[in-house]
């Protein structure tokens, strides 16, 4: 795991988490899962000083469909794709609560329609 973090460096691949797990979440997983922590990865790969550690907002359940809420009433495509461009964050904190997005998203418009 260590050389494959060293060789994304190399090659000029992202090392932020969100962006390697969009790319390879079996891999980004195993990597986290191994060292307790992304962070702990780069250090332990001695990349701690290529990466740019920002610590993740806290979403909880009604942060994540109040901020479903939003886009829509915004008239924002809510395909999955389009959504993760701009709000990355919002797409993983979601799938935290939900199986997948498009779950996230009927959830959020249903528990509009009891408020």
């Amino acid at each position: 795991m260590i050389e494959a973090l060293r060789q994304r460096k190399q090659s000029g691949q992202t090392l932020v988490w969100r962006l390697v797990c969009f790319e390879n979440r079996s891999f980004a997983t195993a990597v986290k899962c191994a060292f307790g922590s992304w962070k702990r990865a780069m250090t332990a790969a001695g990349l701690a000083s290529d990466y740019e550690y920002r610590p993740a907002s806290r979403w909880d359940l009604p942060h994540v469909l109040n901020a479903i809420r939003r886009l829509q009433q915004e008239g924002k495509s809510m395909k999955c794709s389009h959504i993760r461009k701009k709000h990355g964050a919002l797409v993983s904190a979601a799938r935290r609560f939900f199986a997948t997005w498009d779950e996230a998203v009927i959830a959020a418009t249903k528990s509009e329609q009891f408020q």
